[in-house]
């Protein structure tokens, strides 16, 4: 009798897009594969320069919120934008509402912003250099 061997890895949420359009639901404390992503051409940056994922929320609450990327397993750069007027673009993704390289001297990042309930936010977390691989986790406080 022959008998085959079936691998299969379980992604909960598949790759992060590395362009805004692409851009789905963050599922908070989900560990992401990310597998190469690069850096679009004139895309918008606060700190380094490498590859970039991009995800989407819309905030359950009017508060002061922070989201960070501890447990992630390479130095990111997290960026929140809000939207402004006609698609938001990988290059011009709206008003930046904060960003953060590396939070307490390690390679993580952490933001702090005010979020309005029922707003939609885009969420982008670069690699600071070359392209982004590894394991990405983006929490919410």
């Amino acid at each position: 009798s022959m008998s085959t061997d079936i691998n299969f890895t379980v992604q909960l949420s598949g790759h992060p897009s590395d362009d805004i359009a692409g851009a789905f639901e963050v599922e908070f404390g989900t560990s992401y594969t990310v597998g190469g992503e690069t850096l679009v051409s004139g895309e918008r940056s606060c700190a380094g320069y490498g590859g970039s994922v991009w995800f989407t929320w819309i905030a359950n609450r009017s508060d002061s919120v922070e989201l960070n990327t501890f447990g992630s397993s390479y130095d990111t750069v997290l960026s929140v934008y809000l939207p402004s007027g006609g698609s938001p673009t990988t290059v011009n993704p709206g008003d930046l509402q904060a960003c953060n390289d590396d939070d307490s001297g390690g390679l993580q990042s952490r933001i702090q912003f005010s979020a309005i309930e029922g707003q939609l936010y885009y969420i982008q977390v670069l690699q600071y250099s070359g392209s982004a691989k590894g394991t990405l986790k983006i929490n919410l406080k």
